[in-house]
């Protein structure tokens, strides 16, 4: 490669990597190419990409983006998230990985903050970032539905008891 086409690369994985909420790198070792197609493809899906790039390369566009990385040594692939939700992204590369028996994490970045191998794994068993916004919403609406309910009951007993009452009096029931 050309040294103008490298830095090309490098500007432009370095804006890619300010620009995710997480970024994992990963030693893709004995993964089948087709494995590999069906990650990439997945994660494109989702709005993610899994490049393989030079450790050289990959180490300068950290530098260029402001986040120091660990020692890559190894084959390594970088996924970034770009539009996708992170926490999504990491768990369809560690659950390939974990299918496949192949594969590593070597260490990433969640919101621009180091993490490494077993925290991406912890990060991966969390929930995804739509199943943790409907546990807020649902909590945060429960106590509003229980006080509503409850400033209705006594009109609830109230229509009962006039029910039962208008019943044991032969009067008419509307329902």
């Amino acid at each position: 490669m050309v040294r103008e086409e490298k830095k090309l690369q490098v500007e432009k994985l370095s804006e890619e990597i300010a620009a995710s909420g997480a970024v994992v790198l990963a030693d893709y070792s004995g993964l089948t190419v087709p494995q590999v197609q069906a990650l990439r493809g997945k994660l494109a899906e989702m709005g993610a990409s899994f490049k393989v790039i030079k450790n050289t390369l990959i180490d300068l566009a950290f530098e260029k983006a402001g986040l120091k990385d660990g020692d890559l040594e190894g084959p390594t692939a970088v996924l970034l998230s770009k539009n996708a939700d992170p926490l999504e992204v990491i768990k369809a590369l560690v659950a390939i990985f974990k299918e496949s028996g192949k594969g590593e994490v070597k260490f990433g970045f969640f919101e621009k903050g180091f993490v490494g191998a077993q925290q991406v794994l912890e990060l991966a068993s969390l929930p995804g970032k739509k199943t943790l916004q409907n546990k807020l919403v649902s909590q945060l609406i429960s106590p509003v539905w229980r006080f509503a309910n409850a400033l209705s009951y006594g009109q609830k007993s109230l229509v009962t008891v006039l029910s039962e009452v208008a019943k044991a009096k032969g009067g008419v029931t509307n329902g």
